[in-house]
């Protein structure tokens, strides 16, 4: 139908896609789950018809990173993180999917991006953080974000037991 009308309308055309893509991730949303394959034609195709819906983009991370297609995760949660769309959601996940693939500085990075934007979720950030730079051998600044991890949420059990396995070392 929205095809139909984009044909019948080229003065309105670029209004109808932005319904038409909104309608398509939408449509993407009830099958994600039982049907990522179809998820991800109809996300793609939001995408086509409007390359600003920053949601879709969003969405295609992360069907990309379920599946483990790093490559294309990473376009797309950069592509909905320039749309300013969850920055500091996107940007987590670029930092998770770095550090999956051994790319530790990249990862440190973003944490260190999802720090300044001080989300819900600091201290479990602080912790990945933590991580990424102990895999990097920057033990001291590991042991700092570990601090400010505990300080933030003094129930974060993983971040304490982390921080007091490097204090034994």
């Amino acid at each position: 139908m929205f095809e139909l009308l984009i044909a019948q309308n080229p003065t309105n055309a670029s209004t109808i896609k932005i319904y038409y893509s909104k309608a398509l991730r939408g449509q993407a949303d009830t099958v994600f789950i039982k049907n990522p394959d179809t998820a991800e034609i109809l996300l793609s195709k939001a995408v086509e018809a409007d390359p600003q819906n920053a949601e879709a983009h969003f969405d295609l991370g992360r069907l990309y990173t379920k599946s483990k297609d790093y490559p294309k995760a990473i376009t797309a949660y950069q592509k909905a993180a320039n749309l300013n769309y969850r920055p500091s959601d996107a940007f987590y996940n670029l930092g998770f999917i770095y550090a999956s693939t051994n790319d530790f500085a990249n990862a440190e990075k973003m944490f260190l991006h999802v720090v300044d934007l001080k989300p819900t979720y600091l201290d479990k950030v602080l912790f990945n953080l933590a991580v990424v730079q102990q895999r990097q051998g920057k033990k001291q600044e590991c042991i700092e974000n570990l601090e400010k991890a505990v300080i933030n949420n003094p129930k974060n059990q993983r971040a304490q037991q982390y921080l007091n396995q490097l204090k034994k070392l």
